[in-house]
């Protein structure tokens, strides 16, 4: 059901993340695990690491964004 929806879903992340509040990145990671799921299934994956990879480097000084992105294995 989010087939499609990618981009709306990367811009509610990013939405999240802005707020700055722990809860709000909690929501931020379930979304990202609904991406990396679909990419998976889309064989998008390599897709998925790059915008990743640029959404951590973007927040890396968010300490607590950053740990939470390493405990749900989103970045290595």
């Amino acid at each position: 059901s989010l087939a499609g929806k990618e981009s709306l879903l990367w811009a509610k992340v990013d939405k999240l993340i802005a707020t700055r509040q722990p809860k709000q990145y909690d929501k931020a990671i379930t979304l990202l695990q609904d991406l990396l799921d679909l990419a998976d299934m889309q064989n998008a994956s390599s897709d998925f690491s790059a915008r990743m990879d640029a959404l951590h480097s973007e927040h890396t000084r968010k300490i607590t964004l950053v740990e939470r992105f390493r405990k749900a294995k989103l970045v290595g």
